[in-house]
């Protein structure tokens, strides 16, 4: 696999060098056939040509895995703890799959980090990707310390930066280059345009941030047809002014069974269907995967 990240000074150039392989040992002529098997069949999956985003249920928090024309695998947040993550991508990833070829963080609350670790553990992957924000919780430091057990760079990334892979492009559109003192509101934002298809990953972030959004891409964002709806349908985010711009067709509500926040807001849910978008959520549809063939979406749940 080969990521071309450009930063707006330095560019630099990240070329994957580490190969797949079974990753199993194989006893028996007849598991060795099935293998073979199995495994034509997962490389020829993931080299149709399609584009794949699934949704994972990991309760209140975010979580997911785009797989990429081509192949290439990116995973977006990890939820609140190793458990749920590692559950959620074996129902997705066949047990010979071990590679994740980017991971990345919006933001680093235990709610979208807390699985990290034992999935950077767990599988092999290139690069992770942050805002390079620091906390003092526990499992930002296990988080850091595995990154350099694993000897995985963390590449921090911010508004305008890209990241490449054949046709897919994968645009930074927050924060600015200098963050900001609210968590929430320096959330990694990710445009992503791949297969004829647009798909918004907006992390924690606020009606403030939505509005900084907006100025900066002074032509407006393109239609969106997949959004990841921020901070787990937060009446605070999803504003009618981001909405309006953005007409998502499909919104994806990560949030999980009887929160205590009270996500998603009726205020956020009323929003959404006053722009006719068609509205996903993990506590009612559990995971929830998104195929693109550039001209239509289908829905798997």
């Amino acid at each position: 696999m080969k990521f071309e990240i450009k930063k707006k000074i330095l560019q630099p150039i990240i070329k994957r060098l580490k190969k797949r392989g079974l990753g199993t040992a194989i006893f028996f002529i007849s598991l060795f056939l099935l293998n073979v098997a199995l495994f034509t069949d997962i490389v020829t999956l993931k080299n149709d040509g399609l584009l794949r985003i699934t949704f994972l249920n990991v309760g209140q928090g975010d979580a997911s895995l785009i797989t990429l024309p081509g192949g290439a695998q990116i995973m977006i947040d990890g939820g609140p703890n190793p458990r749920d993550a590692l559950q959620e991508l074996s129902k997705v990833l066949s047990p010979f799959d071990r590679t994740i070829d980017l991971i990345t963080s919006s933001h680093p609350q235990q709610d979208h980090i807390g699985g990290l670790p034992e999935v950077i553990r767990r599988y092999r992957t290139s690069a992770y990707i942050s805002n390079g924000e620091k906390n003092t919780i526990g499992v930002y430091e296990t988080l850091i310390e595995t990154l350099q057990k694993e000897n995985v760079p963390n590449i921090i990334l911010s508004r305008g930066d890209r990241i490449r892979y054949r046709d897919s492009i994968i645009e930074v559109l927050n924060p600015p280059k200098k963050l900001g003192e609210d968590l929430n509101e320096n959330s990694i934002v990710l445009l992503l345009k791949s297969a004829s298809t647009t798909a918004l990953f907006t992390g924690d972030i606020g009606a403030k941030t939505e509005k900084q959004i907006l100025q900066y891409l002074e032509v407006g964002l393109p239609d969106i047809d997949i959004l990841k709806v921020a901070h787990h349908g937060s009446k605070y985010s999803s504003s009618k002014e981001f909405l309006k711009a953005l007409t998502p067709k499909i919104a994806v509500i990560q949030v999980g069974e009887k929160n205590r926040f009270g996500h998603p807001a009726k205020e956020t849910i009323n929003r959404l269907k006053n722009v006719n978008t068609k509205i996903l959520r993990n506590d009612e549809d559990n995971t929830i995967t998104l195929i693109s063939n550039g001209e239509t979406i289908k829905i798997v749940k």
